[in-house]
């Protein structure tokens, strides 16, 4: 997101350039960017435990979303840090969601989430996209009361509220300005081609595996654990259409892959399982997208 120098948040970045030059170093882009990746692998522990109850004692799951996050093609560290820490702020927001599942809370987590999204439609429009299904996912806990719906809008209100305050230039022309710059970012699609448009791809031979499994395997599954998958699942396809349509945007693939990471890590605790366990066809799949993933990098 652009600064604009007479914004808020455009002086205080031109004060920090100004006072600690090492910020836009090279070398502290790379060492947050690793510290970011770090975080968001102890996420994807944590965001387990959370969904499925338990923890896998398999570390499988952890290199496989560390080493398609490096495999994603960029240009710079910068994107990457971006997409990772977009990734944080997407999954802390539906982790929510999955919480909710648990403990039944009252409007307060509505409003937690409407938050998130608000944050992420700042950061590009298309992430509005998410809140319906969200908000469905509310409804099938019965926790969609006019006041759920009411706390999640007026979270939502807010996190634009509180952009437009930082970013936006104190003046009505400079308010047109930022929320029309923030809309115009729908019509920036860019289909993918090249290096993005194989790993895409497979991504995509991965995700129709998994999904596959995910299908055979939710009905026989426990209740908490069938809806946990089936949301994960559902995320990352809505996650990987929109990385189809702004191929740019890495943060799109990261939500996918963080989802996919998360599933593969229930599939392989279940390996004790013989009715549930990874078969030849499943396994033979993801080495087949990893192949190709591997192939985008050549």
């Amino acid at each position: 997101m652009p600064l604009e120098p007479r914004s808020l948040a455009g002086a205080v970045w031109a004060g920090l350039k100004l006072l600690l030059p090492s910020v836009t170093h090279p070398g502290a882009v790379t060492f947050f960017l690793w510290l970011s990746v770090l975080l968001f692998i102890v996420l994807l522990h944590r965001h387990n435990v959370l969904g499925y109850g338990s923890e896998r004692d398999t570390g499988l799951a952890e290199l496989f979303l560390l080493a398609t996050l490096l495999a994603l093609p960029r240009d710079g560290d910068l994107p990457l840090l971006w997409a990772v820490l977009t990734g944080v702020l997407f999954v802390e927001t539906a982790s929510r969601v999955l919480l909710s599942y648990a403990l039944k809370r009252g409007p307060v987590i509505a409003f937690e989430v409407g938050f998130g999204v608000g944050l992420l439609t700042v950061i590009h429009p298309a992430y509005v996209l998410f809140a319906p299904y969200l908000l469905y996912k509310f409804s099938r806990l019965r926790l969609l009361s006019s006041k759920h719906f009411s706390a999640f809008v007026m979270a939502f209100v807010a996190a634009w509220w509180l952009s437009v305050v930082l970013f936006a230039e104190p003046s009505a022309e400079g308010l047109w300005a930022y929320v029309v710059g923030r809309a115009s970012l729908l019509a920036g699609i860019a289909f993918p081609e090249g290096k993005t448009l194989l790993f895409l791809l497979g991504l995509l031979v991965i995700l129709i595996s998994v999904s596959a499994k995910v299908y055979v395997l939710s009905p026989r599954s426990i209740a908490r654990h069938k809806w946990i998958l089936i949301f994960q699942i559902s995320v990352s396809w809505m996650a990987f259409a929109l990385a189809v349509v702004y191929s740019d945007r890495l943060s799109f693939p990261v939500i996918t892959l963080f989802f996919l990471s998360s599933i593969l890590r229930h599939l392989i605790g279940l390996s004790g399982d013989r009715e549930k366990a990874p078969g030849w066809v499943f396994l033979s799949a993801l080495a087949l997208g990893a192949g190709v993933i591997v192939w985008s990098l050549i």
